[in-house]
Parts: C-alpha cells; sequence; structure tokens
C-alpha cells in the first residue's frame, strides 16, 4: 500500500496537486503480506529512464520538487525504494518525438570507416539521473538497452535487448535460416 500511496504522491507531485481521484478508492483496500513464504527472489523494482523521461526530471526548474521527486523514486524509507535503473541506448540523429539520440549520428561510409561519435555530455538526462541514483540513494543496478525491431517472420515487432530465452532461439534459428539461404 506504501508503494501504491507513494507512486501517487509522485503523480500529484509533478502535476502540482495535492491529492488524486484514486486515493478514496486506494484507501479502502488491503494488501496482506505472508513473510514465511518465499515464492521467488525479486532482484528489486525499477522503472525506464528512456525516451526522454529522464530530461523531464533533469530539466525540472525547481531543484526542491526535483529532490523531492528524487525522493519519491528512490528513497528506502520515505519513497518508492527503487533500486533499479533502465536507460536507453539511442539509435537515431535528432530527439525528436521522444527519440533517443545516439552517439554516431552520421554513417562513416562503410564498415571499415572511422566512425565520428558525438556525445552531448547528459545522454537525455539519463546521465544526471542515473548519477543521483547512484551516489545519493545507493542504487547499484542499471541496465541500458535499445529497442530493437524484429522481424515480422518472427511474430514479435519490438521487443527490449534484453530477450526471452524463446525470443533469442527464434532469432538464431532465423538468423540460421538466412545465413543457409545466401549461401545458394
Amino acid at each position: 500500500m506504501r508503494f501504491t500511496k507513494t507512486v501517487l504522491a509522485a503523480a500529484a507531485a509533478v502535476s502540482g496537486t495535492t491529492t488524486t481521484p484514486l486515493e478514496a478508492r486506494q484507501a479502502a483496500n488491503t494488501i496482506t503480506v505472508d513473510v514465511s513464504k518465499t515464492y521467488q527472489r525479486m532482484d528489486g523494482f525499477g522503472f525506464s529512464l528512456a525516451f526522454q523521461r529522464a530530461n523531464l526530471i533533469t530539466n525540472m526548474s525547481d531543484k526542491t520538487k526535483q529532490r523531492e521527486l528524487l525522493d519519491l523514486l528512490f528513497n528506502r524509507t520515505t519513497g518508492a525504494g527503487f533500486s533499479i535503473v533502465r536507460n536507453g541506448i539511442g539509435s537515431t540523429p535528432n530527439s525528436n518525438s521522444d527519440y533517443m539520440n545516439t552517439i554516431a549520428p552520421t554513417n562513416p561510409g562503410g564498415p571499415t570507416a572511422e566512425p565520428k561519435y558525438e556525445w552531448d555530455g547528459k545522454d537525455s538526462g539519463q546521465l544526471w539521473v542515473s548519477q543521483q541514483a547512484v551516489n545519493s540513494y545507493g542504487v547499484k543496478t542499471i541496465y541500458a538497452s535499445k529497442e530493437v525491431l524484429l522481424p515480422r517472420c518472427l511474430g514479435v515487432y519490438t521487443c527490449s535487448s534484453l530477450l526471452t530465452h524463446t525470443t533469442r532461439r527464434r532469432l538464431e534459428r532465423a538468423r540460421l535460416h538466412e545465413n543457409q539461404r545466401a549461401r545458394y
């Protein structure tokens, strides 16, 4: 319940309101946890800063509200206590439409040509938020992944680079098939 209230408070803080319509309905619910039973081990809980979400935090003009929001996200006593952060790896030359910038926005001219890397020093705000999470709140798990488009024949249209075992097998079979077809 504390987690739900924390998330609702974070949403209210960002929107500038003090209450949400869900609070009355949520207050009537009770969750009971039996700590004597273990079903699985969790590495932690987290969220994604990809697609310009980190910029929303990094670019906040009110630094007090910015710190309050970070506390609501990462503080293990008064906030949600998130312990995992996922950053996006960009693949586009600009950040229009919430896309993520790549560090190699131009084609170097071929596979043997030296690429020209360009980095804006903040990675769509993800660097600063990740540094705050690690240095101020002790977060130890930061993932970076790129959204990839997969061939339509696999039955999967988009997925994270952290693929399931089944999807990996499908990809390996598709690559093997493509390699065999290319030989003939």
